[in-house]
């Protein structure tokens, strides 16, 4: 879904299923920092104050994210301000 190398301001919406967010060690080894499940949102908007430095994200089982760009949550809210739920959707495999 999103790794440290990730440049683009995006935000993610679990919808179904399950997210992984872990860094690395200095050793290469993967340390699971929170487990996302329905609902939680994730990603990189400055706007709003979200900033994954240094964190992957990775669905652990077959997961529907929906994915906005901050244009995107923009005109969302514009159209619809009580009800920011709608977005770019897709289904998501482990790995």
């Amino acid at each position: 879904m999103t790794s440290p190398d990730d440049e683009d301001e995006r935000l993610h919406i679990v919808k179904r299923g399950r997210v992984r967010l872990y860094r690395l060690t200095p050793d290469g080894k993967q340390l699971t920092l929170e487990i996302l499940d329905k609902g939680r949102i994730v990603g990189r908007m400055s706007r709003l104050g979200q900033n994954l430095s240094d964190v992957y994200a990775e669905a652990v089982e077959e997961a529907l994210i929906c994915s906005f760009t901050p244009e995107e949550l923009r005109r969302l809210i514009d159209r619809f301000p009580a009800v920011p739920t709608a977005g770019t959707c897709g289904a998501r495999s482990p790995h």
